[in-house]
């Protein structure tokens, strides 16, 4: 059937070709040799076969189209031809309906057969000729049932109900006849447009409370995780004047802290360090100390600078008070922090003084406060 159906259509568009033998039996387009095999061979490598395009109602249309018509549907974009009553799509591959058997001769009167079942009834479509009715054969034996052609391809034209047949002859009484055989159902219609979306339901139950979450991990601990820490010295330590130019630092003995600070942790550390600084002479001439918190042996920016005068010929004291502050803050590691002093010159280069403390009420301290 589809080889019927392209060889029709290849006729209705041979006039767009140039090139046209003819020979004894058959025409060529685009060739001077054409197929003896062929009534109509048509070649070309760059040009196609262009048939009637139209939409589908254009297609319903057609006034009394002929078995075989062939039209490319624009809408369903796929090729269709009419099949007696109609039109069938050939994008599902699937071929058209067996024709119907012949009428038997009609039997011998008897009791009327069962009703057979009743087809599904296709879509309305366009409405095809009446045939005429065929003449009542002969009574006799019921004939054997045709077979049932192939179901049409879904999606396609919805052909028109046939017409009913004519109402045979009444038997006579007899054996109740087999029930015959289903219909073939009807290729389904095109399907309809979407309705208007409609109202939006009424809200569902509440459903029920979900299980509760797994506790998360504990937080870092507030104000409350503060550490103090108080250090003594009352170790006599006496510096004099090193030589040179530079500032030479001496640890004092007692004052030092060390601390760890875990990973992901960040402390914040105040250290005030403090004491008295004394003129050791011996000449009691004008001499100076210098003071400063250490990290990891590296001196901080805060440092003091303390001046004591010659306490004999000026009748002023030889001692004075000193102090020096420090606030840092410190990621994951191990630091030291510790207070050091060192003489810081004179006007004889012989005076002396005392770092950290002396006998009686001498002495210096480093006080440490951390947040963590």
């Amino acid at each position: 059937m589809k080889k019927l159906l392209l060889f029709a259509s290849l006729l209705l568009v041979s006039s767009v070709f140039s090139d046209v033998a003819f020979s004894q039996n058959n025409v060529g387009i685009g060739t001077t040799t054409p197929d003896n095999s062929a009534i109509l061979d048509i070649s070309s490598l760059n040009r196609g076969v262009l048939i009637p395009r139209m939409a589908t109602a254009a297609m319903l249309g057609v006034p009394s189209p002929s078995n075989g018509l062939i039209i490319y549907n624009t809408d369903s974009l796929c090729y269709c031809y009419w099949n007696t009553s109609a039109w069938v799509s050939l994008c599902n591959g699937v071929g058209g309906s067996g024709s119907q058997g012949a009428t038997g001769a009609t039997g011998v009167n008897g009791a009327t057969g069962a009703d057979g079942a009743t087809g599904a009834t296709g879509a309305d479509g366009a409405t095809g000729a009446t045939g005429a009715d065929g003449a009542t054969g002969v009574d006799g034996a019921t004939g054997a049932t045709g077979d049932v052609g192939p179901t049409g391809p879904a999606g396609g034209p919805v052909g028109p109900t046939g017409a009913d047949g004519a109402t045979g002859a009444t038997g006579a009484d007899g054996a109740t006849g087999a029930v015959g055989a289903t219909g073939p159902s009807g290729a389904d219609g095109a399907t309809g447009a979407v309705g208007a979306t409609g109202p939006s339901g009424a809200d569902g139950a509440t459903g029920s409370a979900g299980a509760t979450g797994a506790t998360g991990a504990t937080g870092p601990s507030g104000a409350a995780n503060v550490q103090s820490v108080a250090l003594l010295s009352q170790s006599q330590l006496t510096v004099g004047d090193p030589g040179g130019t530079s500032i030479v630092y001496t640890q004092i003995p007692d004052l030092t802290y060390t601390f760890t600070v875990p990973a992901g942790e960040t402390w914040n550390v105040f250290a005030h360090a403090f004491g008295t600084t004394l003129n050791l002479g011996p000449n009691f001439t004008d001499c100076s100390s210098q003071w400063a918190i250490f990290v990891n042996g590296t001196a901080t920016s805060n440092l003091q600078r303390i001046t004591l005068m010659d306490g004999s010929s000026q009748l002023v004291a030889n001692y004075e008070g000193w102090g020096v502050s420090y606030t840092g803050q410190f990621t994951a590691g191990t630091y030291t922090i510790d207070a050091r002093g060192a003489w810081a010159g004179d006007g004889d280069g012989t005076c002396q003084v005392y770092l950290g403390g002396a006998s009686g009420s001498f002495q210096s301290a480093l006080n440490l406060l951390i947040t963590q």
